[in-house]
């Protein structure tokens, strides 16, 4: 916990690898177990299936899905990508050039960095996993799901000798329009940055 810091300045000459993503994935956000239970506790009806992940989520909602701007990655092409967190998979979505380069680009410029990052994550919330179930509180809820995850990354970054940095802004039309999803479906919610860092530049 206190060897934790955001990281922003990266090295690009050693860019991440896709074991090490792969490994960073698995430990923050892969789907690690499912089980039911029916929506009516008297017996009937449909039953919910609910998945566990390894960071703890609102009435066990897991609304959150993660988006891979991938810059640099030793072993995955350059493009964006959808983390399957059930299948353990990255899925490749393809996009307009320009907004790929607009996404990197916000991202650079929002942390101040000297260069954009290896990977740029962006966590986006399916609003009616968790809005059917707790209405008016459903989106404070989604932020703290937010924050707990990136915590979550940054302790995992810290574990394996990555950078890793929240980024405190994102382009919520620029994501609608790379993923085709309307934004009150599926919103863009929070960043984090991830790379192979080549010094602390910031102690928050």
């Amino acid at each position: 916990m206190r060897e934790r810091h955001s990281i922003r300045d990266l090295d690009h000459q050693r860019p991440i690898t896709l074991a090490e993503l792969s490994r960073f994935l698995d430990r923050t956000a892969r789907v690690v177990s499912e089980f039911k239970t029916p929506l009516d506790p008297e017996g009937g009806g449909p039953v919910l299936t609910h998945t566990m992940r390894p960071y703890p989520s609102a009435g066990a909602g897991y609304e959150l899905e993660l988006y891979l701007a991938v810059d640099a990655c030793e072993g995955l092409p350059r493009g964006f990508y959808h983390y399957d967190a059930g299948g353990h998979a990255m899925v490749p979505i393809e996009v307009r050039a320009h907004e790929f380069e607009a996404l990197l680009k916000g991202a650079e410029l929002a942390m101040g960095a000297p260069a954009a990052p290896q990977i740029l994550i962006t966590i986006a919330a399916r609003f009616g996993r968790i809005s059917w179930k707790y209405s008016s509180i459903a989106y404070g809820l989604i932020l703290k799901d937010v924050g707990v995850l990136i915590q979550t990354f940054y302790l995992m970054a810290t574990d394996m000798g990555l950078g890793g940095c929240a980024i405190g802004s994102t382009n919520i039309g620029l994501f609608a329009k790379m993923t085709g999803i309307a934004f009150h479906v599926e919103g863009a919610v929070g960043q984090f940055a991830i790379g192979r860092g080549t010094k602390l530049v910031a102690s928050d």
